[in-house]
């Protein structure tokens, strides 16, 4: 896992470079969290995307604070990246019986 931030002024084009880094690295299978802080500035940041990007509509997903939802976003974005981990397994290796819905795929944890 990578963290990669920044601290770029305000107007500088953070949220275009973001957007364009994550949605490039889509069809490589490959996932990216970009985390913003206010809820208005995802939701234009998903619309853009899907705009931009509109062969990877499916794969974008925006997932934000709602008080009507017992879990917390953390919960919801770890639940939402091990389902997306099954599903592609699934669709790659193509397991009979297996439910990709249901399997969850955990981080391996380093033995230090």
């Amino acid at each position: 896992m990578h963290f990669r931030t920044n601290a770029a002024p305000t107007g500088s084009g953070k949220t275009y470079a973001a957007t364009t880094f994550a949605c490039e690295r889509i069809p490589a299978g490959m996932k990216t969290a970009i985390l913003q802080p206010t809820i208005k500035l995802c939701q234009q940041s998903s619309f853009d995307a899907k705009k931009w990007y509109p062969g990877c509509k499916a794969q974008i997903r925006r997932i934000v604070s709602d008080s009507g939802v017992e879990q917390k976003v953390s919960g919801r974005i770890t639940e939402y990246l091990n389902t997306r981990d099954a599903q592609a397994l699934y669709e790659r290796f193509g397991f009979v019986g297996a439910d990709p819905a249901r399997t969850l795929v955990r981080p391996r944890r380093d033995s230090t």
